[in-house]
């Protein structure tokens, strides 16, 4: 989808901008939904060295990220940062306590 080229692209953007390197490694392909977001998230977070943030494509996915992080005992923000896209009520939602 276009979209998606977009987000990969601002993301490439904001890196290069900030004087980091892209690692294609760190990157996930999958659809925007939640189950998407999750197996991301899992195998992500299952590296050797995971990422202490992860930017889903879309919100959906963030909630994937969001249930594969307390999967594995990780606490959002506490020890993994989580952004979405897209602004869905639902996002107001996830991860309140």
């Amino acid at each position: 989808m276009l979209c998606s080229v977009a987000r990969v692209d601002g993301y490439r953007s904001a890196l290069d901008r900030a004087g980091i390197p892209f690692e294609p490694d760190l990157v996930r392909v999958g659809d925007f939904h939640v189950t998407s977001g999750k197996q991301g998230a899992e195998s992500l977070l299952s590296m050797p060295e995971p990422p202490t943030a992860i930017f889903a494509g879309s919100d959906l996915q963030a909630c994937g990220v969001y249930e594969a992080a307390r999967l594995l005992g990780r606490r959002v923000p506490e020890d993994l940062s989580v952004v979405g896209y897209d602004d869905l009520r639902l996002a107001r939602w996830v991860g309140r306590r």
